[in-house]
């Protein structure tokens, strides 16, 4: 009996007779008589439902494909063989019904499903193509961010720099810029980030962030006194507790500081990290160095604290002698 309800529903014969005298009774001056259409597609979506409630999923898709034939456009039936698509456990063919709903529709809810299937079952190409159409249609800086998560796992970090410096010329923001260098130099392209480098020197004041990237360029080109001179020029001057690139920038200016003989601001780069908490052990040794003929109370304070966090032993003796030396036998 299916099988024949289904022949004729592929036929589009309606399946229920309507008399002449029945259409007359219904009508009137202010209702529309129903169309042979209209009957069809309420058979159809009539079968539809009865064959998903009692979870007859097969001839549920075979109604859906007859519709669709019929009605290739329908918002309906293409939101319906993505919904008994998506029961059956076939994802990656419900998507495809989703998408062609997604450009009749332009639905966000319905994007944000399509996108959702694709990254759990790790479609990233599939997931790319979309997310790229809708960003090129709508430019959301929404999308932004998963593009460049799917540029990443598609081996595409040349996209994602060239996307973030389109943005970059669109909004002169530098953060975009500022992420574009720092997958330049991620891949190692270093013509790419000589570009991105020239424009990041003539935005001031530094960051912290900034300061680090530009210097990373330079060190990695071996430019040691220009990788410096950016440290120095970084405005220190705003909040450094919500920054989480000041400890990162305060290691590198103690270490090219050291490198360079700049032993003062070398030293006051690590005592600001003793006093953050984040010191490393080098830090206490050039300040123990620093301070032992400047201030031997604080070269004192500072071999005590440093063997109290590292536990070494060098330090300990350290201590010591700085506390005979100064006659602090107790």
């Amino acid at each position: 009996m299916t099988k024949i309800l289904l022949a004729l529903l592929l036929l589009g014969v309606p399946i229920y007779a309507v008399s002449m005298q029945n259409k007359q009774q219904n009508c009137s001056t202010n209702k529309r008589s129903p169309t042979t259409q209209d009957i069809y597609d309420e058979e159809l979506q009539l079968l539809y439902m009865t064959f998903v409630y009692a979870k007859d999923l097969t001839n549920a898709k075979e109604v859906a494909r007859i519709a669709l034939q019929r009605y290739p456009r329908s918002i309906y039936w293409n939101a319906k063989m993505a919904e008994v698509l998506q029961w059956s456990g076939e994802n990656e063919e419900a998507v495809r019904y989703m998408k062609r709903l997604y450009t009749l529709t332009h639905s966000e809810k319905i994007a944000n499903k399509i996108v959702q299937f694709d990254l759990s079952d790790y479609r990233y190409e599939e997931a790319l193509k979309f997310v790229e159409y809708r960003y090129n249609c709508k430019k959301d800086p929404k999308d932004l961010e998963l593009l460049l998560f799917l540029y990443q796992n598609v081996a595409l970090p040349d996209k994602a720099a060239d996307l973030l410096y389109e943005r970059f010329v669109q909004t002169h923001k530098k953060e975009y810029l500022l992420l574009a260098l720092r997958i330049a130099l991620d891949m190692g392209d270093m013509q790419r980030a000589k570009r991105y480098v020239k424009q990041l020197e003539m935005i001031r004041p530094y960051s912290y962030e900034q300061a680090l990237l530009l210097a990373n360029y330079h060190y990695i080109r071996r430019e040691m006194k220009k990788a410096y001179r950016i440290l120095l020029e970084t405005d220190e001057s705003h909040n450094v507790k919500k920054d989480r690139y000041y400890k990162e920038y305060l290691f590198t200016k103690s270490d090219l500081g050291w490198f360079f003989q700049d032993t003062k601001r070398s030293v006051d780069a690590s005592i600001r990290l003793i006093e953050m908490h984040a010191a490393r052990q080098v830090d206490y040794e050039r300040a123990l160095l620093y301070y032992r003929q400047k201030d031997p109370t604080m070269s004192l304070l500072l071999a005590r604290e440093g063997y109290e966090r590292f536990k070494l032993e060098y330090l300990f003796f350290a201590y010591v002698n700085e506390a005979l030396s100064q006659h602090h036998y107790k």
